[in-house]
């Protein structure tokens, strides 16, 4: 997406989460990512369980897809003020660690996006590991 971190983690608001500011390339615009620790009975540990983007630019909008508490379905939703648009409803295929990487086995050229990716989730692991040393 073009953007660079801008600084370490900064302090959160409880021991569950995390903040970083990115800056875009494109628009010079500071980018808030907050992570949140979640607890949720028989789900798996590290997974996604809601991503949403927000923005107070003009007016208020966001778009949030979450899993539903059975984490069988993907529900999305699209605000824009006060309008709410609900989105679709899909079902999740919850495949295990094997079957997920054998999928991307398959792929048999260079993903850009993976990669720079996982060049930021390195970066951002990397940070964690010097600023909390004690966190696992």
């Amino acid at each position: 997406m073009g953007w660079s971190l801008i600084n370490e983690p900064l302090p959160a608001k409880n021991a569950q989460t995390l903040i970083f500011k990115f800056l875009s390339q494109g628009v010079k615009r500071e980018i808030t990512v907050e992570l949140n620790r979640v607890e949720r009975g028989g789900g798996t540990q590290g997974k996604l369980v809601r991503v949403e983007l927000r923005t107070n630019i003009d007016k208020p909008a966001s778009f949030m897809v979450a899993r539903s508490t059975d984490n069988l379905h993907l529900l999305a939703e699209a605000k824009l003020g006060q309008r709410v648009h609900r989105g679709r409803v899909l079902p999740v295929r919850n495949r295990s660690a094997a079957q997920l990487l054998s999928r991307e086995m398959e792929i048999l050229c260079n993903d850009n996006i993976y990669q720079q990716a996982l060049a930021v989730a390195t970066t951002l692991i990397t940070l964690l590991g010097t600023t909390h040393p004690d966190q696992p």
